[in-house]
């Protein structure tokens, strides 16, 4: 019994480590090989999902509004680029994706700070 609880315990604690946030973004590693993270999932707390997939080269950016079926087509962004250049990128991205799929949600406004803390915090993926 006491190993049980002691099991719950861990598995708690790992989840909860697991989960990164900055400001109103949570992401969480989605996707490890050979012990490292190579796939991060982040969402805002708004109706639109943004996952990003990095690599040391580029950020795969995917949006999903959740009045919309499934994620738009992978947008390539340069993870060298300014947090502010990044903000105007990746919300530029959102509209199209809101857009094409003819969703009905507020478009969000990202914030350049928070976008910068969760780019810094996901930016140690493996190749």
């Amino acid at each position: 019994m006491l190993t049980l609880v002691s099991l719950a315990l861990l598995v708690a604690a790992a989840d909860d480590v697991a989960v990164i946030r900055a400001g109103s973004w949570q992401a969480r590693c989605i996707s490890e090989r050979r012990g490292a993270c190579v796939q991060y999932e982040a969402e805002l707390n708004e109706p639109v999902k943004l996952i990003l997939q990095r690599s040391a080269d580029a950020i795969l950016l995917y949006v999903q509004p959740s009045d919309c079926e499934g994620a738009s087509r992978p947008s390539s962004v340069n993870p060298a680029y300014s947090a502010t250049t990044m903000k105007y990128m990746i919300q530029g991205h959102i509209v199209m994706a809101m857009r094409g799929c003819g969703s009905e949600l507020p478009i969000p406004q990202l914030d350049a700070e928070e976008l910068a803390e969760l780019l810094k915090l996901t930016e140690g993926v493996a190749n």
